[in-house]
């Protein structure tokens, strides 16, 4: 499926309910830091889409178009290994509960890793948060209300197991550039869209 699909919300609603089944399906209660890493869907494995790895390496470091194809390759990797290992989508009830929808800006962080010992490894010493839980890169959806967000247009949402909320919001708090935020916290139109869908928490 394309991300540039005629209905933008139904397929994100698909791409939830995958990457939830799959985050719902791992041992990763003892180590988030690693049982939400799959090797196979590290963001720099997913350079075959215009070798978008050449050059600098980190994910940070690439145009959000690039950013959004390489999240698009790692669900279309997880879709696959769901349906291989036989693995049924969560049943989806609205409004969304059971976990949260986390945002990060990698245009604004600082890579101090203050978030990376608070939220237990989940976000990395860069704040990119564990690549099992990437569900969207968002491109050309400004963001008006927030201070460290103002001017920035592109953003990465993640799902956030209930169990992990805490330890996510003492992140966030650590945070001091901010690149980290509830996906509630942000007005844009994407966000304004899902969340009149039913699809934020």
């Amino acid at each position: 499926m394309d991300f540039e699909s005629q209905d933008p919300l139904a397929h994100f609603q698909h791409r939830l309910g995958e990457t939830r089944a799959w985050c719902a399906s791992q041992d990763w209660s003892a180590n988030p830091a690693e049982g939400l890493r799959t090797a196979l869907f590290r963001p720099s494995e997913q350079a075959s889409v215009e070798q978008t790895f050449h050059g600098c390496g980190e994910f940070w470091q690439k145009t959000p178009q690039q950013r959004q194809q390489i999240v698009e390759q790692l669900a279309l990797k997880r879709a696959a290994l769901l349906q291989e290992q036989g693995i049924p989508l969560l049943q989806f009830v609205k409004p969304l509960t059971g976990g949260r929808l986390l945002a990060f800006t990698p245009d604004g962080t600082l890579s101090d890793g203050a978030a990376k010992l608070a939220t237990q490894g989940f976000v990395d010493d860069d704040n990119l948060p564990a690549w099992d839980t990437w569900i969207w890169y968002v491109t050309n959806d400004r963001v008006s209300n927030l201070e460290w967000w103002r001017g920035c247009n592109s953003y990465l949402l993640s799902w956030v197991p209930d169990v992990l909320v805490e330890v996510i919001e003492a992140g966030i708090d650590v945070n001091p550039e901010e690149c980290l935020r509830w996906a509630t916290d942000l007005d844009t139109t994407f966000i304004r869209q899902l969340k009149q869908a039913g699809l934020v928490s």
